[in-house]
């Protein structure tokens, strides 16, 4: 089991509890009671089976383990509850799968291939072979959002270095010229007024 890191309530309880079953993980009887309930079996999630070979977000390939999930999380309270595959209701799934559950994913129902939020019906590589104008837009969206952050990172960095030279320090002093203190203001120091003026790699 990977570990989570996650801001949600629920999920943060589902954490704590998990981290009190490490030493069910860690014993013999929680390994017999996987090998029972997985052998022979594929993912109900994805269909893939022990020791496929599949490939990850990253696109390096990885071999398929499977595991049981509990998708009751007061199952998590008791160990005769959590040990107990119908009583659970547990379902066989691959590591792969039971981790991005935590992330509010699951696979997509067309590929088998990609993840996806559990709210959405398909994954976005289906959605854009299906509507490839929908890929237009969030191509052109995606760059008029990088536009939007640029022009916000830029403001942010001339809050913090408003002078348009890269010498200008604190208290108008002139890191060029230790002690002494700079006479021009942020407009005329490019227009070469100063010869010792270099310019911020931020534009204004």
């Amino acid at each position: 089991m990977s570990s989570i890191s996650v801001t949600c309530p629920a999920a943060i309880s589902t954490a704590t509890n998990r981290s009190k079953l490490s030493a069910i993980w860690a014993s013999p009887e929680w390994s017999e009671f996987v090998r029972i309930h997985t052998e022979g079996k594929k993912c109900e999630n994805c269909k893939k089976k022990e020791g496929d070979i599949a490939i990850n977000a990253e696109g390096e390939p990885y071999t398929v383990h499977l595991t049981v999930d509990h998708p009751f999380r007061w199952a998590y309270k008791s160990r005769e509850l959590y040990l107990d595959f119908e009583a659970s209701m547990c379902r066989v799934v691959c590591r792969t799968c039971n981790s991005s559950f935590e992330k509010g994913l699951d696979i997509c129902p067309e590929c088998l291939e990609h993840y996806k939020q559990m709210r959405e019906p398909i994954c976005r590589h289906c959605l854009f072979k299906k509507y490839p104008k929908t890929e237009r837009y969030y191509q052109d969206g995606q760059v008029d959002q990088k536009k939007r952050q640029a022009g916000r990172n830029k403001k942010r960095y001339r809050k913090l270095h408003p002078h348009s030279c890269d010498h200008r320090g604190q208290g108008q002093r002139c890191k060029y010229r230790p002690g002494m203190v700079c006479d021009q203001n942020t407009l005329n120091a490019p227009k070469n007024k100063c010869g010792h003026f270099k310019a911020q790699k931020v534009k204004v």
